[in-house]
């Protein structure tokens, strides 16, 4: 049997000398570091924990007190050879195992650090600490936009925490009547890490019939659960208005050129215009109209234009409403070699007045300046009239064909033998 002096003792130093040294310094490295076991295995931020330390010590006189203190995201535990002075120690290697409990923790990353005496700092394992029970099904769901019409692409966020790394990352849609069945997997990830894990995954949908619908989902031992239940309503019809400039108060005129002219040009025809209101959205739908001289009997004027197609010179139906409100409409892209292009469309109480101008981007090219008034008809306009329209909706059908048929073969010819000659 040795005697350990650890702190200090009532006989004379140098005779302890030899004992403290060995006591010091001996052979406890090849014991340290110890084992660590911690319980519950996955804690969470509700979760007591439980930490063990063990493993064989030299002799007899064993580490015999724990304690633990937590510091930011570090766990010091605190291992001591607390005995009293002198004692008697055996010198037969000797297992030893010391517990102690901490938390609950807040959630995140832990490093755990053991030392001997307050020596020996030792790293000996890392602890992820969980959030609080967390929900893993269902899901959080998100339908964008959130009031979807019959012309809407819809799209279905999923979020939420898996209780492994395998988490949801592929989608199957099958829709039935008025539900919407999404069966979730993960082909890819094998395999699974043992941590809770965050995910999220966005699923397109074409556009659906107007109804209720109810959105259900599934994914490994969960069967379909329902998540949410919502509408998808009649898209509002485009406002569509059929316009006819007025002759005598619609001009274009033409300016620049190698000779410096300037021309001017009567607009005849008609245009059609659609408005979404809610969207915010408008364009010229269709364009049928033409330009003429102001004189009809200075047709050489018109030898200057490249075309008396007012679509063609201003790309009517090309460009794109950039600000719609109740009052006007602005307009603006690009005609034939990317010529910039603004037309201003103003509502009034008589139709719709069009200012705008197109100027053509080189040298000696020309600049194309309208500034038009229309008239909103009624109806649409039916022109030209053609000539298989047996019944005048403008139309040549099924209906035309019938009354065709009706009259197929019949001959009024007088004689009426002459019918078969």
């Amino acid at each position: 049997m040795k005697i350990r002096c650890i702190l200090s003792c009532f006989i004379p130093i140098f005779v302890l000398l030899p004992v403290a040294v060995q006591a010091e310094s001996g052979d406890s490295w090849e014991f340290w570091p110890p084992e660590i076991q911690i319980q519950p295995e996955k804690p969470t931020a509700s979760d007591e924990i439980a930490i063990t330390l063990s493993g064989l010590w030299m002799d007899t006189c064993v580490p015999n007190r724990l304690t633990a203190a937590v510091e930011e995201n570090t766990i010091l535990l605190q291992v001591f050879l607390d005995y009293p002075e002198p004692v008697g120690c055996g010198d037969a290697i000797t297992p030893w195992e010391l517990s102690t409990s901490i938390g609950p923790l807040e959630a995140g990353r832990y490093l755990v650090y053991a030392t001997l005496n307050g020596t020996r700092r030792i790293l000996l394992s890392e602890l992820i600490v969980q959030p609080e029970h967390p929900q893993i099904w269902p899901p959080d769901v998100v339908i964008a936009p959130e009031n979807p019409t019959t012309q809407d692409p819809i799209e279905i966020g999923l979020s939420g925490i898996w209780r492994d790394s395998c988490v949801p990352a592929h989608a199957v849609v099958r829709i039935k009547e008025n539900a919407v069945y999404l069966e979730l997997s993960n082909p890819f990830m094998r395999p699974c890490l043992m941590v809770l894990t965050p995910w999220e995954m966005t699923i397109p949908l074409d556009p659906l019939p107007a109804g209720d619908y109810k959105l259900f989902a599934s994914f490994e031992g969960f069967g379909p659960t329902l998540l949410t239940e919502f509408s998808v309503v009649p898209a509002p019809q485009p406002d569509r208005r059929i316009y006819e400039f007025i002759p005598v108060e619609s001009i274009v005129i033409q300016t620049g050129g190698f000779a410096g002219i300037e021309r001017s040009y009567r607009v005849v025809g008609l245009f059609s215009l659609v408005i979404d209101w809610a969207g915010e959205k408008a364009a010229f739908e269709q364009v049928d109209a033409w330009l003429h001289p102001l004189d009809t009997l200075l047709e050489a004027e018109a030898s200057f234009l490249p075309t008396h197609d007012l679509n063609e010179i201003f790309n009517l139906t090309g460009l794109e409403s950039t600000q719609v409100t109740h009052e006007s409409i602005r307009f603006e892209g690009t005609a034939n070699e990317d010529t910039p292009v603004v037309i201003d469309a103003t509502f009034t109480d008589r139709g719709i007045h069009l200012v705008g101008w197109a100027t053509e981007p080189c040298c000696d090219r020309y600049t194309y300046f309208i500034d038009a008034f229309a008239v909103q008809l009624p109806h649409p306009v039916c022109r030209p009239k053609l000539p298989m329209d047996f019944n005048n909706d403008c139309r040549v059908d099924l209906a035309d064909f019938a009354r065709f048929a009706q009259e197929w073969l019949a001959c009024n010819l007088f004689p009426q033998s002459a019918c078969w000659e």
